[in-house]
C-alpha cells in the first residue's frame, strides 16, 4: 500500500488485494455497522473491504485504544490512516496488524499507516514507510487500489466520462480537477462516482459548526467492475471530524485468468510485393459477361496470387497440412511422441531440445485431433445423421481426454 500527501496536505493510499471476510450485520443505536461473532452474510457476498480513515491522531495509546475497539464492531479487511502523527508496528489482542508512520520532522502533522485485519495478514509481503507522507505495501495480487483523505472535490454536476460518473456533492476545487487528471494519466476509475447514494450516506468531512460538508476521502481502482458498492460508515466514531469511508472489493479468479493468460494473437500472413506482382503476370487472367462469373473468376484470380506470394503467418501455416491424410496425421502425432519420450529418458537432453519437441507434439497432436473431428462430421453429413449427436459425440471425447 502506498500512501501520498501533495503540499496541500492531501494524503492518498494505495494497496493490491488479497481475499477474507468478516460476516454478520449487528444493529447498534439503530446504525449499519457489523460484528465478528454474527455470521449472517452480507448482500454483497463475501468481499474485500477496503476503509480509509483520517483519524487526526494517534499519538497516545487511548487513541489506538479507541481505534482498536472501534474496529471490533466494524467488519473490514485494511484500513488506510491517515495523520497518525506516531511511529509504531505492533499487533494487537486481536492478531491485528497495526503500522503507523512517524509525523513530518519538526510539525505536528502527518504519519500513515494501516490496520491490518488478521485474516490478510498473512498475505503481505512487506510493509515499509518512506516518509511521513509515503508507505508501502505489498500484497498477492494485481488489483490496484488507491484509497486516502485527497482534499479533492468532484461537483455532481461534472459531465460523466469514462473515469468519473456525475455523481458526488459539493462544488469541484482544485484538487478535485487535480484527481481527475490522476484517473486519466494512471488509467484508474473514481469510485465514489459511481453509485448513487442520498447525502447523509455519502458526506466524509464535517467543519467545526457543521455548515460545510464534503466528500473529500476518495477510493480509485484499475478495475471499476471490482467495486460492487462503496459507502460511509456512520456509526464508526473515534473522535475525528472525518467519517470511515468503506469500499467493498469483488475479486474474480476467472476474469483474472483471461488478464494474465491469453491466448497468443492470430499472426496474419505476409506478402512479398515481387512474387506477387510475378504471380499477377504469369496467372491467366479470364473475363465473362456476366457480372457474378467474372467477380468468381476475379477472386480465384487474387487468392492464387495470395498464395504464391505468402511466406508466413498463421493462414498460411497449414497449407502443407490440409493434403495429409488424417491417418498420415495420427501415424505423425505417435512418432513424436515416442521421439518425446526418448528425449525425456534421456539424461544428457537439454532444455532446448524438450521445449523444441514439446511443441512439435503439440502441434501435431492438435492438427490430428481437428482433422479427426473434420472427418468425423463429414461422414456423418454424407450419411445424413445428426451433425448435432455427432458434435456432442466428440465434445464429450475431448472432455474425456481433457482437451
Amino acid at each position: 500500500m502506498r500512501v501520498r500527501s501533495g503540499a496541500d496536505g492531501s494524503t492518498s493510499s494505495k494497496c493490491t488485494g488479497a481475499n477474507g471476510d468478516l460476516k454478520g450485520p449487528v444493529d447498534k443505536n439503530r446504525r449499519r455497522i457489523w460484528s465478528a461473532q454474527d455470521e449472517k452474510p452480507s448482500r454483497h457476498g463475501d468481499c474485500l473491504r477496503i476503509c480509509t480513515y483520517n483519524c487526526r491522531t494517534m499519538s497516545s495509546k487511548a487513541d489506538q485504544t479507541i481505534l482498536n475497539e472501534t474496529s471490533k464492531r466494524l467488519r473490514f479487511d485494511v484500513i488506510a490512516l491517515q495523520k497518525t502523527k506516531t511511529k509504531a508496528i505492533k499487533k494487537t489482542n486481536d492478531g491485528h496488524l497495526f503500522v503507523l508512520g512517524a509525523k513530518v520532522d519538526g510539525k505536528n502533522v502527518g504519519g500513515v499507516g494501516f490496520l491490518v485485519h488478521r485474516r490478510i495478514e498473512h498475505l503481505i509481503d512487506s510493509i515499509e514507510v518512506l516518509s511521513p507522507r509515503l508507505a508501502t505495501k505489498n500484497e498477492r495480487s494485481y488489483y490496484k487500489y488507491v484509497v486516502g483523505d485527497f482534499n479533492a472535490v468532484i461537483h455532481e454536476e461534472s459531465p460523466a466520462t469514462a473515469r468519473t460518473r456525475p455523481h458526488g456533492i459539493g462544488v469541484t476545487n482544485e484538487n478535485g480537477e487535480r484527481l481527475t487528471d490522476l484517473l486519466e494519466a494512471c488509467n484508474l476509475f473514481h469510485g465514489n462516482s459511481f453509485f448513487v447514494k442520498n447525502e447523509g450516506r455519502r458526506w466524509i468531512w464535517e467543519s467545526l459548526n457543521a455548515a460545510t460538508r464534503s466528500e473529500i476521502d476518495q477510493v480509485l481502482t484499475n478495475r471499476k467492475w471490482s467495486v460492487p458498492d462503496d459507502s460511509v460508515v456512520e456509526a464508526f466514531r473515534t473522535g475525528s471530524d472525518h467519517r470511515l469511508f468503506r469500499a467493498k472489493i469483488r475479486l474474480r479468479a476467472k476474469l483474472r485468468r483471461r488478464d494474465h493468460f491469453r491466448p497468443p494473437p492470430i499472426r496474419l500472413p505476409r506478402y512479398d510485393t515481387s512474387a506477387m506482382e510475378m504471380a499477377a503476370a504469369q496467372y491467366a487472367w479470364q473475363e465473362a459477361q456476366d457480372l457474378t462469373h467474372d467477380y468468381v473468376l476475379l477472386v480465384n484470380g487474387l487468392l492464387h496470387c495470395a498464395t504464391a506470394s505468402a511466406h508466413s503467418g498463421r493462414a498460411n501455416s497449414r497449407s502443407g497440412i490440409d493434403g495429409i491424410s488424417a491417418s498420415s496425421l495420427l501415424e505423425r502425432a505417435r512418432t513424436l511422441l515416442q521421439q518425446r519420450a526418448a528425449v525425456y529418458r534421456n539424461s544428457a537432453s537439454s532444455l532446448l531440445e524438450r521445449a523444441t519437441i514439446n511443441k512439435a507434439c503439440r502441434i501435431a497432436v492438435r492438427e490430428s485431433i481437428r482433422r479427426y473431428k473434420d472427418t468425423r462430421l463429414k461422414e456423418a453429413a454424407e450419411a445424413r445423421a445428426s451433425l448435432k449427436r455427432c458434435r456432442r459425440t466428440l465434445m464429450t471425447l475431448a472432455r474425456s481426454l481433457q482437451l
